[in-house]
């Protein structure tokens, strides 16, 4: 009982402190750190700019509403706030730019496949679009939905796939497993 008392009041000291930080300097001085951040990071993306159309105030924006809603836990007998929020934007960065750089090696592997598959006959687009007509005559809308979600530049994670269309991250594993199915049965029709 002792520990939930205590636990309590170190969740309104933290609330307290949350509330009386000066959140136009932090948002300030968080923006300015997650542009230097990207600007070292851009090697990274190719020159590229954040999936999704982030910029660095989006980031440093995601960082605070993270900490304030409690998804990101603050606790200040470890540290600053604006030290924590910095490492909370180097975290968002990291994993946008891996996210990126993850979705480029796959358009390269398609690219290379679709070169291998049938010499110059297919570019990527060329078979995204191919998946996309072959989706609408089969009615399978729910992988259509997929596809759509990530030219509407969502992100290719299950996770934000889920977000993006309101459905479960099972549910978008699944109709990615079924995606890649078609997709295969279709490179195998065109090498034929």
């Amino acid at each position: 009982m002792r520990q939930a008392s205590a636990a309590m009041r170190g969740d309104a000291e933290v609330h307290r402190q949350l509330e009386d930080a000066d959140w136009n300097d932090i948002g300030i001085r968080l923006a300015g750190y997650a542009s230097w951040k990207l600007r070292t990071l851009r090697w990274r993306l190719g020159g590229a700019a954040l999936p999704a159309g982030k910029s660095a105030e989006d980031v440093a924006a995601d960082a605070i509403v993270k900490v304030l809603s409690g998804e990101r836990a603050w606790e200040p007998q470890r540290g600053a706030l604006l030290p924590y929020l910095r490492s909370v934007v180097d975290s968002l960065l990291s994993h946008m730019v891996d996210s990126a750089a993850t979705a480029r090696r796959a358009e390269r592997e398609l690219a290379r496949e679709a070169r291998y598959a049938g010499g110059a006959a297919a570019s990527g687009a060329d078979r995204v679009e191919q998946l996309r007509v072959a989706l609408a005559r089969e009615q399978q809308h729910a992988l259509l939905a997929i596809i759509d979600a990530v030219a509407a530049h969502c992100e290719p994670r299950p996770q934000a796939l889920a977000a993006h269309l309101g459905v479960s991250v099972a549910d978008i594993n699944n109709r990615l497993k079924r995606l890649r199915r078609i997709a295969l049965r279709l490179a195998g029709e065109d090498k034929r």
